[in-house]
């Protein structure tokens, strides 16, 4: 009978650690999502690390190129070059 006892209060002693370990704030569920949030974190940050490097080389090309910086212009601006002729063909209004 006693031995019954211990192995009952044993069996609920392991049975609360099992569900602690597993839905607890510190579970492995909410480490679940942790590991999700940080991938994602992780993978927004290397865009935006990618992203400055395409605009610190951007930033390079303009203030040392001026073929790269006239264009840059052209195409931001719409300005055009001495004896270019700009064709403006309408839109459809279907």
């Amino acid at each position: 009978m006693f031995f019954r006892a211990v192995f009952l209060l044993f069996l609920l002693v392991n049975i609360f650690l099992i569900c602690r370990i597993i839905w607890s704030d510190s579970g492995i569920i909410a480490y679940l999502k942790v590991k999700d949030t940080y991938t994602k974190l992780y993978e927004e940050n290397e865009k935006i690390k990618n992203e400055n490097v395409k605009l610190s080389n951007d930033i390079r090309m303009l203030k040392s190129d001026t073929e790269y910086l006239a264009d840059v212009i052209r195409k931001e601006m719409h300005y055009v070059k001495k004896k270019e002729l700009i064709y403006i063909f309408p839109t459809s209004g279907r």
